[in-house]
């Protein structure tokens, strides 16, 4: 943020010679992307309301200084990018990458060793290569490094990106080698030297400045180039600093979404539960054991219960949300109908239609593949409120704009039936329970009850949201 604002400011000349002027396109999306921002706040989307923060702040300036100081504001404001964590979608490739360089440098170096996957077999023991040795803290210190470099000599776009290019790959190079140091240094100690037992991140980062400073020797060397002049501007006879109503507007259009979330803000609620419904015709609800639960990570309610009818067995799963935010999401990222570590799908997830109550609702289904080696059939539904949903991007979204009017509750609910030979019979056990049960089960699960909370009224009752 320092380092944006002293970019700013080294542009405060070239922005006060020009004419201060309204830019209606730019509020409008200004406000716009205010709006969206909350609305991702509120779904617990952090890329997309990362992403979109610095664009409605430069929206808003734009609006308010106009189309020419917005384009001198745009380098600055996405530096903003570069201290955001929105790179994670990198660690895979960069961790990929990093095993591959180690393989390559543990042959040259006839280190006993062999690579598996991820992992690094020594004689005296292994090393993993995670996503936190990808080197992505390495990369984005380094390209923030050439960007600001070309930004400070103003230079020209092409020998801008080879800056950036060069200094990508000197980053990852310093991270190989470090890697690559803490094995060989496992490999010679028998696994016992200080940068396998103690710490190897000042490693890295000394190894890190040592590469960059051989960066800026080279670039030294690299040929001259004819920079773009900007030279500070005299300030021209038309131009006028924007008044106060034309500020207070674009303050206003790029405060609107965090004030919509402040005014909105709710707190947690404890003591929620989902009753668990009677199903006409089959036996239940009674205590669900197998190791089998989905995780979602947050959940205000969640309730496992067994039926049976016969032979048919079916485990039902819900998880109620009173309200979201980061990290208590319905659908965030470490939440599974799967369960967590306990198996996988066999298949890509398709639609299926239940008859119930004279209505069609749909579901999710998946075939399921549990760590022992037997097979399920899952069909699941989130709901928002009273409205229903086959995937969690749309209902995250909904969830986000729906928040910031009223207090919906999110839910899930899921339904297993093990499959004997093929998941041919279990999909009918399903269809039947789902017709039987679903609409009870969804509101159920979008009504959690407080048995044990007291108040005005309240002792020994149950309340609802």
């Amino acid at each position: 943020v320092a380092i944006v604002a002293w970019l700013i400011y080294r542009e405060r000349h070239r922005l006060a010679a020009l004419p201060a002027h309204q830019a209606a396109t730019l509020l409008a999306a200004g406000l716009a992307g205010s709006l969206a921002w909350a609305v991702a706040v509120r779904a617990g989307i952090q890329t997309a309301h990362l992403v979109i923060w610095p664009v409605a702040l430069w929206s808003s300036a734009g609006g308010i200084l106009g189309w020419r100081a917005a384009r001198i504001l745009a380098f600055p404001l996405a530096c903003l990018y570069l201290a955001m964590p929105i790179w994670e979608p990198l660690l895979p490739w960069l961790q990929h990458a990093t095993v591959a360089a180690n393989r390559v440098l543990i042959g040259l170096a006839g280190i006993p060793a062999w690579v598996e996957g991820n992992n690094v077999h020594l004689l005296a023991g292994t090393f993993a290569i995670d996503e936190r040795c990808s080197g992505l803290s390495y990369l984005v210190a380094g390209v923030s490094l050439a960007v600001l470099l070309g930004q400070f000599n103003r230079e020209p776009v092409r020998r801008r990106w080879l800056l950036v290019m060069l200094a990508a790959g000197l980053a990852l190079v310093s991270n190989w080698l470090r890697v690559f140091t803490v094995i060989v240094a496992g490999h010679l100690t028998d696994m016992q030297h200080y940068f396998v037992q103690v710490d190897h991140i000042s490693l890295g980062w000394s190894l890190f400045g040592i590469v960059f400073i051989g960066f800026f020797l080279l670039v030294r060397l690299l040929p001259p180039t004819t920079a773009v002049s900007r030279e500070p501007a005299a300030p021209t006879a038309s131009a006028r600093r924007a008044g106060p109503a034309l500020m207070l507007v674009g303050i206003a259009a790029f405060a609107a979404g965090p004030v919509l979330v402040a005014a909105t803000a709710r707190s947690a609620t404890d003591g929620a539960v989902i009753r668990a419904v009677e199903v006409a015709g089959w036996d239940g609800p009674a205590a669900a054991f197998g190791g089998w639960h989905p995780a979602f990570s947050g959940a205000d309610a969640e309730m496992l219960a067994e039926y049976e009818r016969g032979a048919d067995r079916v485990t039902v799963y819900a998880a109620s949300f009173v309200f979201q935010e980061q990290g208590r999401e319905l659908t965030g990222f470490y939440n599974s109908v799967y369960g967590s570590g306990q198996g996988r799908a066999a298949a890509p997830p398709r639609r299926v239609d239940v008859l119930a109550d004279a209505l069609t609702m749909q579901m999710t289904e998946s075939e399921w593949v549990a760590a022992s080696g037997g097979r399920a059939l899952l069909w699941w539904t989130y709901q928002v409120g009273t409205r229903q949903f086959q995937s969690g991007l749309p209902a995250q979204a909904w969830y986000g704009v729906a928040s910031l009017a009223s207090s919906p509750v999110s839910s899930v609910v899921v339904l297993r039936s093990d499959c004997g030979s093929d998941c041919v019979a279990a999909r009918e056990v399903l269809q039947r329970f789902a017709g039987a049960a679903l609409p009870a089960l969804l509101l159920a699960a979008r009504q959690p009850e407080y048995p044990h909370q007291d108040g005005p009224g309240l002792a020994g009752t149950t309340r609802q949201p």
